[in-house]
């Protein structure tokens, strides 16, 4: 589904756009809030959706990890803060070191771990995947992604 411009939403108007679906369609549309981890400050931008989504009949939210969720699926799925840095996409805080001795062989392939975890995160959706950043601070898998809009949002980051 193409979006124009004024169409793209921020995180909270992407729980009205998925309410507008569910009216049209007279269901309840699933929306998963999908984080790389589940820190306080992440949890406390959990809570404020949870409280907006609230205003909508139509929305079921769920906020998630992205470990948590493989094999589940929502209509709608939102991945937030897809940002550079140690703890973003891809993870620059080390290598596991369990992960590592489990893991038989190196992979060539930069990132390829990080890489799956991400693709688990964008497969999520039966309908739209919305990919939330902060300008200036996008990820490196986020900037890889070939259709963004050229504007930012009105969040200050981008969506795709």
């Amino acid at each position: 589904m193409a979006l124009t411009k004024e169409q793209i939403p921020t995180p909270p108007t992407s729980l009205q756009f998925a309410n507008n679906f569910g009216i049209e369609y007279s269901k309840t549309a699933e929306v998963l809030v999908l984080n790389r981890y589940g820190f306080k400050s992440i949890e406390a931008r959990h809570n404020q959706l949870r409280r907006l989504a609230k205003k909508y009949d139509n929305v079921n939210l769920k906020c998630k990890t992205i470990h948590s969720q493989k094999g589940v699926e929502a209509d709608f799925v939102i991945i937030d803060d897809v940002i550079a840095g140690s703890t973003g996409f891809p993870n620059r805080m080390g290598e596991d070191s369990v992960l590592k001795m489990l893991l038989e062989m190196s992979e060539n392939f930069q990132d390829a771990e990080e890489r799956r975890l991400f693709y688990v995160a964008l497969t999520r959706s039966k309908i739209i995947t919305f990919i939330f950043s902060i300008e200036r601070k996008e990820s490196a898998f986020y900037n890889e992604i070939d259709y963004r809009p050229k504007e930012p949002c009105i969040c200050g980051g981008h969506m795709v």
